[in-house]
């Protein structure tokens, strides 16, 4: 008799638990879904600009919530890689885009993915060129040389000549 009363609670609270961190999954500082709408913002927190990670998150945050048609950004930019991949995944699902605050750098890739783009009344865009400074280009020589077989700088030289070229016929 006690097993008819306690499991029917036992399942209830199972469910409630279970919810619970399905509903966490889809909230966090950088990620929110508001009926329809996904909210992006990568601002404020001490949050990190758009990172690998964000890749993933946004796929499977629009595979478990089809109803989303609309992604609303707040970033000033991060990884261009990382804010491609989100781009295709955006032209992917059809879904539009939205600035309500601020978008710049590689934002913009995200932006533009979107199916229809629209901006809030007082929201800011940022463009600029891909940039990549003197000590990063450096750092990268020095943790890859012995990797990619670089004896020498130029070496690094010429493959960015060649990966550029790339990297633009790509773009």
């Amino acid at each position: 008799m006690l097993g008819r009363f306690l499991i029917p609670q036992l399942c209830a609270v199972l469910a409630c638990l279970l919810c619970g961190q399905a509903g966490a999954q889809q909230q966090s500082d950088r990620w929110r879904i508001d009926g329809t709408t996904l909210f992006f913002n990568t601002e404020g927190n001490e949050a990190a600009g758009i990172e690998r990670d964000d890749v993933e998150t946004l796929r499977t945050m629009l595979r478990d919530n089809p109803t989303v048609t609309r992604v609303s950004l707040n970033s000033s930019g991060g990884g261009l890689y990382a804010a491609l991949d989100m781009a295709d995944i955006l032209i992917d699902f059809e879904l539009n885009t939205t600035i309500d605050r601020q978008c710049e750098s590689s934002c913009m890739f995200v932006f533009l993915g979107g199916a229809s783009r629209s901006m809030a009344r007082g929201a800011r865009v940022g463009f600029h060129r891909i940039t990549w400074s003197a000590e990063s280009i450096q750092s990268y020589y020095e943790r890859n040389a012995e990797d990619e077989g670089w004896t020498t700088p130029f070496d690094m030289g010429s493959w960015m000549y060649e990966d550029t070229q790339l990297e633009i016929f790509q773009l």
